[in-house]
């Protein structure tokens, strides 16, 4: 019969001292012995499975590996392809924006020529027909214009009958009224002496005039003058095509 207890001597003891005994239930070394085989038997079993299930687990892993790869490979290769496509399409905005911006310019310079090509050729037009009219010196084109000051612009011509250069001055006087009730004043452009001209077909005059602010104008003349001052005519001025606002 086994006995209750058990003794375990640790030999592993210091110089000059007896060797350590400890005693232990029978049911305790039952125990730990059947625990300790237990946790063996758990080991083994584990080790067994796992050394079986790891090629499985690493195959399913790498497969799933690949797979990732393979699609972030396939996104990269898309992703650039829309970037190349959204550049593209950059480019092409610019293109067209700048061409836009040609195309507006082209338009607006030949807008502008369009105009001026209406107004020279109603000016020539306008020429050829008083001319045919008159057989001496005019003034065409007359215009007082205020626009942060005043100033005036106006053309001499004379018939195209005539091949000679013609030659003179000319003079304005301007009548304006300050107020109401204010007295009417007279202002003379050339102020000194009358300024001269000289052309075979037309000549354009243009200037400014030391109008006060608030004035009204309500007579203009032109006095034209031949070479040796003698005058020549003072045509008619209708005010109601004088005074002209920018708006």
């Amino acid at each position: 019969m086994l006995p209750r207890r058990f003794e375990l001597v640790i030999l592993d003891h210091e110089k000059g001292t007896a060797p350590r005994s400890i005693r232990i239930r029978r049911s305790v070394l039952y125990f730990t012995m059947a625990s300790a085989v237990a946790l063996y038997t758990a080991l083994m079993i584990g080790l067994f499975f796992w050394q079986n299930e790891s090629p499985a687990i690493t195959s399913q892993t790498q497969a799933r590996i690949d797979a990732m790869e393979n699609r972030n490979h396939q996104l990269e290769q898309t992703n650039a392809e829309l970037v190349g496509r959204v550049n593209d399409l950059q480019r092409q905005l610019e293109t067209r924006d700048a061409l836009t911006a040609d195309l507006h310019t082209t338009i607006d310079r030949q807008s502008k020529e369009m105009v001026d090509l209406r107004q020279e050729l109603t000016f020539y037009r306008n020429i050829l027909e008083s001319a045919a009219q008159h057989d001496s010196l005019e003034v065409y084109g007359f215009q007082l214009v205020r626009e942060e000051g005043w100033r005036y612009q106006f053309r001499l011509i004379q018939s195209l009958k005539r091949q000679k250069m013609i030659s003179g001055s000319w003079q304005l006087q301007i009548t304006y009224r300050v107020g109401e009730e204010g007295e009417e004043e007279n202002l003379m452009e050339p102020a000194d002496q009358a300024a001269p001209y000289g052309f075979r077909y037309f000549q354009s005059f243009e200037g400014s005039l030391a109008i006060p602010d608030g004035a009204v104008v309500t007579d203009v003349q032109i006095t034209l003058f031949d070479r040796r001052g003698h005058i020549l005519a003072r045509p008619v001025l209708p005010l109601d095509t004088l005074q002209e606002e920018p708006r």
